[in-house]
C-alpha cells in the first residue's frame, strides 16, 4: 500500500504526495509502474475521491478485477 488512512500510513505526508501525482497524471505511466513495482503494489483502487484528482488514463494498462457502481480495482 502506498496511501491510505493518514495515521495507519508510514510517511503519509510523501505518500499521499506520490498519490495524488499518480491519480493527477502527473507522473508518465512507465514511472507509475516503477513505482508500484517499487513499492510492492498489486492493486489499484480507483474511486470518488480518485477520480475527483484526474483521469488517472494510466489505469487503461491495468487488469480489471473488480467492479461495482463506484468503484474499480486494478492489477498489473
Amino acid at each position: 500500500m502506498i496511501y491510505g488512512h493518514e495515521f495507519e500510513t508510514i510517511h503519509a505526508v510523501e505518500n499521499k504526495a506520490v498519490v495524488t501525482d499518480i491519480y493527477a497524471g502527473r507522473i508518465s505511466a512507465s514511472e507509475i509502474l516503477s513505482v508500484l513495482k517499487q513499492k510492492q503494489v498489486r492493486y489499484v483502487f480507483w474511486g470518488p475521491r480518485e477520480r475527483k484528482l484526474g483521469q488517472a488514463e494510466f489505469l487503461i494498462n491495468l487488469e480489471p478485477v473488480y467492479k461495482n457502481e463506484s468503484v474499480e480495482i486494478f492489477t498489473w
